[in-house]
């Protein structure tokens, strides 16, 4: 490393990101991506309702255990209600390195859960470092996240959802996460390796002067707003534009060039995603669906309201709300059953799914009416459908196409039949 020039360093540093963020996304269509990730998360995933009978059971224990005068008493207070957890309205310590807002201090299994590595380096520091300090979040108790949260993303990491190699193209589910990753790999760069600071300031005139029609004036525009936003006075001065007008952009010069080299890049990154893959039309499709489903007025006057923490705590209820006929029965009093269906997030997270599996459905049934001479013969079939039911042979039949640099089609037909392939 010594050897390399800062240039190459810089390089480097910018590749390793890359592979690393990109290699924990794609962890996660695994389980076991979850129970390795650490905090906030948990070594097992529990589900909801054996989660509350462990945690009666400790409050049983602990209220049976006889005490005496002379020796600490065992707490009676119910763990879901206990003064680990904090409260709505409780005050909460900012996040430091030995306790992190809405934790225990040491894990389910005795150990200190902060402290153990994690399998995703750089979506937990991201996540611990910046979300988790956010006012609400870090009111969330524990079992928001080690509960809820990990049972959602191990229940689709056990679903063994289909892979864009077996589609033979780029799928909706590689697009999106692709697209994440590019923008999560530039927080982690800034989080991990910082801004440099600019070592020649320049002609404050000639800096404050940029045109829009010329790329070269667009970064410069843009890092010159970075250095401002992080060594100097820019965020005081931007706080205090925006309260008294809602032109951003006329803030200065290089505000409003930044601004447009924003937005290039985000229109380009749109234009690649709808525009320049297959699935576009289908994602535009999707995202209507998601459009219908989303209560923008619920959300507008949501963020009206002043307070942070309330207003994120009322965003967040509003997607764990359950909008169904039983949540608002159960609401009034009228009736107490517990199955009242899907919060809005579930229901967001279910039309995606259920898209994807009814277009593979569909492709699979129109395969089962052709009647022509060139459908495939019914062995072939039977050995794909097998092959679909069977969850631990996906891995290996991805393996043996890889490495026989054949279709995974025919990689499934030679492993249930060689004569098929």
């Amino acid at each position: 490393m010594s050897s390399l020039t800062r240039e190459q360093r810089r390089a480097l540093f910018d590749i390793l990101t890359h592979h690393e963020t990109y290699a924990e996304i794609e962890a996660f269509k695994s389980p076991d991506a979850v129970t390795s990730y650490g905090f906030p998360f948990s070594r097992r995933t529990v589900a909801p309702e054996q989660r509350q009978q462990q945690q009666a059971g400790r409050w049983w224990k602990s209220a049976s255990t006889p005490t005496t005068p002379t020796t600490p008493t065992t707490p009676t207070t119910p763990l879901g209600t206990a003064p680990s957890t904090p409260r709505a309205r409780t005050p909460v310590p900012p996040a430091t390195e030995t306790t992190r807002p809405g934790s225990d201090a040491e894990s389910d299994d005795g150990e200190d859960e902060q402290r153990r590595p994690s399998s995703s380096p750089l979506l937990q520091t991201l996540l611990t470092r910046f979300v988790l300090p956010l006012p609400g979040v870090r009111a969330l108790p524990r079992e928001f996240w080690s509960v809820r949260v990990q049972g959602l993303l191990a229940r689709l990491g056990e679903a063994a959802l289909s892979e864009s190699y077996d589609k033979g193209a780029l799928g909706t589910r590689k697009t999106l996460a692709t697209g994440a990753s590019a923008v999560i790999e530039m927080l982690g760069r800034g989080a991990l390796g910082g801004v440099e600071m600019a070592r020649e300031a320049g002609d404050e005139e000639a800096r404050g002067e940029y045109d829009c029609g010329r790329a070269e004036d667009l970064a410069r525009a843009w890092e010159d707003v970075v250095q401002g936003l992080v060594y100097g006075d820019l965020v005081d001065g931007l706080f205090d534009h925006v309260a008294r007008t809602e032109d951003l952009e006329g803030y200065s010069p290089a505000v409003k060039a930044a601004a447009d080299y924003a937005l290039i890049h985000l229109a380009a990154l749109a234009h690649h995603v709808f525009m320049g893959s297959p699935e576009g039309q289908y994602l535009l499709k999707l995202l209507e669906n998601v459009h219908s489903l989303v209560p923008y007025k619920l959300i507008k006057q949501t963020l009206r309201v002043g307070n942070a923490a309330t207003m994120i705590s009322g965003m967040l209820r509003l997607l764990l709300a359950k909008l169904s006929v039983t949540g608002l029965t159960n609401w009034f009093g009228l009736t107490q059953s517990a199955d009242d269906g899907m919060n809005l997030l579930q229901r967001i997270v279910a039309l995606v799914l259920s898209w994807d599996a009814g277009e593979f459905r569909k492709g699979a049934e129109r395969v089962d009416r052709n009647r022509d001479d060139d459908r495939p013969p019914e062995e072939a079939l039977q050995a794909i459908r097998a092959h679909v039911n069977e969850g631990g042979a996906h891995e290996a039949a991805r393996a043996a196409s890889v490495l026989s640099e054949q279709s995974i089609v025919v990689a499934i037909l030679a492993a249930a039949d060689p004569g098929l392939a």
